[in-house]
């Protein structure tokens, strides 16, 4: 699965494409996240990448990726695949509804010729899945994108709200906020898993550890976790829902690596960088993911 960040690396042709062939030519599979097309489209909007560019990475991204389904969706629709079903007024979308909006979609960033065209029809389109899964159209990926840092925020501030309160209750709190995280998140997405397997609190370990890890921090009087400055972790930890498949991720993110491990998440070796992914050792390790225990 590739990260935003891999994407750039493509469009600055700082980046080999040699160990994602490699990867794919000894089994794997190579997609790039939904989330890291929205934020691809956001920045070509705004002008912090240049679409020559973007017409480079999209050369890299040809070579390597899945030609079945080079886009993964993530979000609800990722978590229905493995059993967990969030409540929500939308529906969830068929296998093929997703594969059809996959394959429409790449198509689309694959073939359009100008900035003005993505999100437009395009001859030769594959007919797109019903209510357009994968935003295109760069001036809504924009809104997307705030809106996602927006709710991001407004969540950190009702975590510390709710923490500060739970101190308040106890005179001899006997949890961290981080544990306190751990163990009620893993307990409560455990009670939306609807077919048998995995529980989700270990196919979400990562995400639950750095989620509290980051809750946390908030609370700390010094150097404490800021949402607003830190918007953009919304998507960095969006990304480690993919884990959940299993399956590994490819990101160049010191930050996301760091709380990964500072949150003792079994799942941090799943997350690779690009030079770690040239390692054929590694890449043997990616390719046989297995659940503990």
């Amino acid at each position: 699965m590739l990260d935003t960040s891999v994407v750039r690396r493509f469009a600055s042709d700082s980046l080999s494409v040699d160990a994602f062939v490699a990867y794919a030519k000894e089994g794997g599979s190579v997609h790039v996240a939904d989330g890291a097309v929205v934020e691809l489209c956001k920045q070509l909007h705004v002008g912090g990448l240049a679409w020559e560019h973007w017409l480079r990475a999209r050369l890299a991204l040809d070579e390597v990726l899945d030609f079945d389904r080079p886009i993964l969706l993530g979000g609800r629709e990722l978590l229905a695949s493995v059993g967990v079903t969030i409540e929500t007024t939308q529906p969830v979308h068929s296998e093929e509804s997703l594969l059809a909006a996959s394959r429409a979609a790449w198509h689309q960033l694959r073939n359009a010729e100008t900035l003005e065209q993505l999100g437009r029809p395009l001859p030769g389109d594959p007919t797109p899945a019903p209510g357009q899964l994968v935003h295109l159209q760069t001036s809504l990926a924009t809104k997307i994108v705030e809106s996602e840092k927006d709710a991001w925020v407004e969540l950190f501030a009702q975590v510390r709200a709710k923490a500060i309160e739970a101190r308040a209750r106890e005179a001899h709190p006997l949890k961290s906020t981080f544990e306190r995280v751990v163990v009620e998140l893993g307990a409560y997405l455990d009670t939306l898993v609807t077919s048998p397997g995995r529980p989700a609190s270990v196919r979400l370990d990562a995400l639950i550890r750095v989620y509290a890890l980051w809750s946390e921090r908030a609370m700390q009087p010094k150097a404490q976790y800021n949402a607003r400055k830190r918007a953009n972790d919304v998507f960095d930890l969006e990304l480690l829902r993919y884990l959940a498949l299993p399956a590994a991720v490819c990101a160049v993110d010191a930050a996301l690596v760091t709380s990964l491990a500072d949150a003792n998440a079994w799942q941090r070796a799943w997350v690779v960088t690009p030079d770690e992914l040239g390692d054929p050792d590694r890449r043997r390790a990616l390719l046989g993911l297995r659940w503990p225990g």
